[in-house]
């Protein structure tokens, strides 16, 4: 599939950050990671489905040849059915709706032809009404993906409409589908039930993607305009968006950024060591919390700048104190179970269930097969109460726009005890 020099993913970076595109091509390639293979494996998955008219539990334990480090587990195939049931649901709304799946498309840009496009993941167009749906699947966990406004939904919103120029759109509906969402476990109970699966809506009004259209052809403008120019720093703009740019760990206007919010002044180190840095007990309880705040900023920054000099690195480039290594081995069964208990009865007389020892599945296991099995809710609530218990294993510390609320830790430690007088 074509790979778009401006395309949908990074939509939010090159519309805010003009110099990001320029910045990133003076970059070595970088490495794919596993996240991003496995993802587009289940990418794979999800269209295969969709095509074929087929469940995600007919490839189970498959491996696809372009990812074949990422064969189809149960995990996958239980959120690639929630997007398949999203999609199939918004195909039983009409008799004459209209299916298209991976539907690449090129936006007309003056002076940027053929390098603006993508590839909207699924679209369901109902001819009657007018209404358009489209759907991007999101496979990752640690990151919420949010469709409010997003730019990359718009993106392929535009897209979906401008490639089928003889559609007539009356409603338009951008629909992320995020199933393995982290944060959906902090969900109160009282949450619809879309919200709990990872299904996120957004509509919006056919005629802005005129306007929005007009500022992607603007910031693709103002992108290609650093070609061929020497970089300064309001060339960038920081953001949400430095998050996922491959420029993040040599943008100078973040490393700026990054070094003013940790407000620590290392001029007078000649070497940065543990005995250089001050002692956290000497700050005040607002100190520390910014210094903390600052510290998982500095993480992902040095998170980025350690991504970018492994591909350095393993480019062939010298990086001052650093060099490419085996990774360290971990021994691995190649027998199956069975025959490896077998094989240790037989010549050394080790009892089987010692070297394979059965275990109860996890409760999530165990969940999906009660599922399976044809368990209501009220059975699967039933056999949960009975048998499971759900309790915290104590006290950690989290921002304060962590949606979980506050817990008083003093009164939580002496909960037990009667501080009564006598």
């Amino acid at each position: 599939m074509k790979h778009y020099r401006f395309g949908g993913s990074g939509a939010d970076r090159y519309i805010n950050c003009a110099g990001s595109t320029a910045l990133i091509e003076t970059l070595p390639p970088k490495a794919g990671s596993r996240y991003a293979d496995e993802g587009s494996a289940a990418h794979h998955l999800a269209a295969l489905c969709l095509q074929n008219d087929e469940h995600p539990a007919e490839h189970l334990g498959e491996a696809f040849p372009e990812w074949p480090g990422y064969p189809v587990t149960q995990e996958m195939c239980d959120a690639v059915v929630v997007y398949l049931n999203a999609v199939l649901h918004e195909m039983a709304q009409t008799k004459e709706a209209e299916l298209y799946v991976e539907t690449q498309f090129e936006l007309d840009v003056p002076g940027a032809e053929g390098e603006v496009g993508g590839t909207v993941d699924a679209m369901v167009y109902h001819p009657k009404t007018g209404r358009l749906v489209s759907f991007d699947y999101k496979h990752g966990v640690g990151f919420s993906v949010s469709a409010d406004d997003s730019k990359q939904i718009k993106f392929y919103a535009a897209g979906a409409v401008f490639s089928k120029p003889d559609w007539r759109i009356s409603a338009l509906e951008l629909v992320i589908v995020q199933p393995r969402d982290r944060s959906l476990a902090g969900l109160p109970d009282d949450a619809d039930r879309e919200t709990k699966l990872g299904i996120k809506r957004w509509s919006m009004n056919p005629l802005d993607l005129m306007e929005f259209s007009g500022e992607i052809a603007d910031a693709v403008a103002k992108a290609k305009d650093f070609d061929n120019r020497v970089f300064s720093l309001p060339d960038f703009s920081s953001g949400s968006w430095c998050r996922w740019c491959a420029a993040a760990a040599v943008c100078p206007l973040r490393e700026q950024e990054v070094l003013r919010a940790a407000q620590l002044d290392f001029a007078h180190m000649t070497a940065i060591t543990a005995d250089a840095l001050p002692d956290p007990k000497t700050y005040d309880m607002d100190r520390l919390g910014q210094i903390l705040q600052a510290g998982q900023i500095l993480n992902g920054w040095l998170n980025q700048v350690q991504e970018y000099v492994e591909a350095l690195v393993l480019a062939g480039q010298p990086v001052a104190g650093w060099k490419a290594v085996e990774k360290i081995g971990r021994a691995k069964w190649v027998s199956a179970d069975e025959e490896v208990a077998d094989y240790a009865d037989m010549v050394f007389g080790i009892d089987v269930e010692q070297i394979r020892p059965r275990k109860l599945t996890t409760i999530t296991e165990a969940e999906k097969l009660l599922k399976a099995a044809g368990a209501t809710k009220a059975q699967i609530d039933d056999f949960k109460l009975r048998f499971t218990l759900k309790e915290s294993s104590g006290l950690t510390i989290a921002p304060t726009s962590d949606r979980r609320p506050a817990v008083n830790a003093i009164a939580d430690a002496y909960s037990g005890i009667n501080l009564t007088a006598e």
